[in-house]
C-alpha cells in the first residue's frame, strides 16, 4: 500500500500548516510522533525512575537504525554526532609517517579536520579536484597510491547537493585494501543508503538533520572490518561485551591490567558511554515513521520534488549547482544566476515564510517526504 503523504504532512509536521519549510539539509523539523516519544519519556522520568528499561530502547533504535541502513544491528553504534564516527578510522588505525588519505576538496570541514589533524604524524592528504560540482569514481582511484590507506568523502555534497558514486568507490577500495569512510548526513532518510551496496567502513549520520530525530544521536554503521581492526580510542564500560557485569561483582582491575579488554563484538564497542535517552525514544519513533513509508518511496518523492524545483528554477533563468545526472541528484537544490544578491533574495523568501538557506553565495532548498508541489509552486514563484 502507497504512503499517504498527505495524511502524513497533516498530522507528522504542523509546521507545513504555517510555512514553507525547504530547509530539511539544515534542520529536520520533528514529527508529532517524536514529540510524542519524547514528551512521555520526560514525564516517566519525572514520575519515576527508572522511566523505562534503557537497554531495551537503545538495542529497538538499533534494530530500527540497521533495517534503514540495510544491515544487522551488530552493525550499528548509536553515537553522538556524526564527527565522532567520522573519527573513528583517524583516531583508530595504527598510522606511520609516509600514509596517505583521500578527500574531496569542496567537502564540509567536519570531512576535512580529522584527518589534516594527523599531519604530525607523517600523514599526508590528496584532494579529489571539483569537476563542476561532481567528481567521478576513476578521480579517486586515479589517486589512490601504495601508501593510501584511507578515503573519506560526503554521500551528497552540503554545498551543491552532488550524490558521489559511493558504490562505485567502495568497490575501488575493498579491491585497493584501502578504508572507505562515508558522511552520509545529507542522505540517511532522504536518500536509499545500502550499507552493503555501498561496502564502506563507516558510514554516519546525525540525526538532526534528514533522520527528523534532532540533536544527540547520531547513527554509525561499522564493517566487519572496522570492528575488529579499529583500536577503541573512547572507551567506556558501556562497549565492554559484559558491560553490567560490574553491578553483581566488581570486576578484579588489577587482574585486568596488561591484558586486552574484552569489548563487545558488535558496534556497541565504540558507544564509550549512556546515550541520550529521552532523544533516542525520539529517534525511534522518527525511524519508525520512515520505514513505515519506505526507504524507496521516500527517494523518489524527495527526487521528484527535487527535480520540479530544478526545472522551475532553469526555467526562470537559474544555474543548478552541482550535477543533475542520473544518479547524481539529491535533495538538494542549489542555485543562482548571474548578478544574483542571494542575502537579498533570502530576505525576500523569508517575508514569504519559505524556509531555506543561503551557501556559498547560493539559495539552497532541501526537501522531504512531508513536502508537496504547492511547497514547490510556492517557492519558485518567490524565487
Amino acid at each position: 500500500m502507497s504512503a499517504d503523504f498527505a495524511a502524513i504532512r497533516r498530522d507528522e509536521f504542523p509546521i507545513a500548516a504555517s510555512a514553507t519549510y525547504l530547509d530539511n539539509a539544515a534542520r529536520g523539523p520533528l514529527p508529532q510522533s517524536h514529540v510524542a516519544a519524547v514528551t512521555a519519556y520526560l514525564r516517566e522520568a519525572s514520575a519515576e525512575m527508572p522511566a523505562r528499561d534503557s537497554a531495551l530502547l537503545i538495542e529497538e533504535t538499533r534494530e530500527r537504525a540497521a533495517r534503514l541502513l540495510n544491515c544487522t544491528p551488530a552493525d550499528v553504534a548509536l553515537l553522538a554526532t556524526t564527527s565522532q564516527g567520522l573519527n573513528l578510522v583517524p583516531g583508530g588505525l595504527d598510522w606511520r609517517s609516509g600514509d596517505e588519505v583521500i578527500l574531496y576538496e569542496m567537502d564540509h570541514p567536519t570531512d576535512i579536520y580529522a584527518w589534516l589533524n594527523l599531519a604530525d604524524r607523517g600523514v599526508t592528504a590528496h584532494f579529489i579536484k571539483d569537476r563542476g560540482g561532481r567528481y567521478a569514481a576513476e578521480d579517486v582511484e586515479a589517486l589512490i597510491g601504495p601508501r593510501t590507506r584511507a578515503v573519506c568523502l560526503s554521500m551528497v555534497n552540503y554545498g551543491h547537493g552532488f550524490r558521489a558514486p559511493v558504490e562505485a568507490i567502495g568497490e575501488i577500495c575493498r579491491r585497493r585494501g584501502v578504508w572507505l569512510v562515508v558522511d552520509a548526513i545529507m542522505a540517511l532518510g532522504a536518500l536509499k543508503v545500502d550499507a552493503a551496496a555501498i561496502g564502506a567502513d563507516i558510514i554516519v549520520a546525525h540525526g538532526y538533520k534528514f533522520l527528523l530525530s534532532g540533536f544527540g544521536v547520531a547513527i554509525c554503521y561499522c564493517s566487519e572490518r572496522a570492528r575488529g581492526e579499529l583500536r577503541v580510542a573512547e572507551v567506556g564500560y558501556k562497549g565492554m561485551e559484559r558491560a553490567m557485569d560490574y553491578a553483581r561483582t566488581l570486576p578484579d582491575f588489577a587482574g585486568l591490567a596488561g591484558r586486552p579488554l574484552a569489548f563487545a563484538a558488535g558496534a556497541q564497542r565504540f558507544e564509550a558511554g549512556t546515550q541520550a535517552l529521552s532523544v533516542m525514544a525520539g529517534m525511534k519513533a522518527s525511524l519508525e515513521l520512515m520505514l513505515s513509508v519506505g526507504v524507496d518511496a521516500i527517494e523518489s518523492r524527495i527526487l521528484a520534488l527535487a527535480g520540479q524545483l530544478c526545472e522551475g528554477l532553469r526555467a526562470k533563468g537559474y544555474r543548478i549547482a552541482g550535477s543533475t545526472g542520473p544518479g547524481e541528484r539529491s535533495a538538494i537544490v542549489s542555485f543562482t544566476r548571474d548578478g544574483l544578491d542571494a542575502d537579498e533574495l533570502s530576505a525576500s523568501l523569508k517575508r514569504r515564510k519559505i524556509y531555506h538557506h543561503v551557501i556559498h553565495r547560493r539559495i539552497r532548498f532541501s526537501p522531504h517526504l512531508y513536502n508537496s508541489q504547492e511547497d514547490v509552486a510556492a517557492a519558485l514563484a518567490a524565487s
